[in-house]
């Protein structure tokens, strides 16, 4: 299977990494509905920021939109399979999923 000339797929990894760090550090800044529209400008912006190649104005825009908005939807799709909250089924559990270990409670002597 060959993938069309579009898709890079060590562009969209590089790319979904830089948007999920961006992502966490502008997170509280942002309302959550905003959150997924906001990830894809940003993979857009970082995908032209990899493909830009300073002299050269001949952009393939298709080529730079489609590498930002996988990279965005692999960054998101990362997070939420490694998120600690709303595990899914195939998704790894986080701490908080995870039941903590009861310890004994102490026993008190009565005299």
């Amino acid at each position: 299977m060959t993938l069309p000339a579009i898709i890079d797929l060590q562009a969209i990894t590089a790319i979904g990494m830089l948007v999920l760090i961006f992502m966490q550090y502008i997170k509280d800044a942002i309302p959550d509905k905003l959150m997924r529209v906001c990830s894809l400008l940003v993979g857009i912006g970082i995908s032209f920021l990899w493909f830009y190649k300073p002299g050269n104005y001949n952009f393939d825009f298709i080529m730079i939109i489609a590498n930002g908005i996988f990279g965005a939807i692999g960054a998101d799709t990362g997070y939420q399979f490694l998120s600690p909250s709303g595990s899914q089924v195939f998704s790894l559990p986080g701490k908080i999923d995870k039941p903590a270990e009861k310890t004994p409670e102490p026993v008190n002597p009565t005299k």
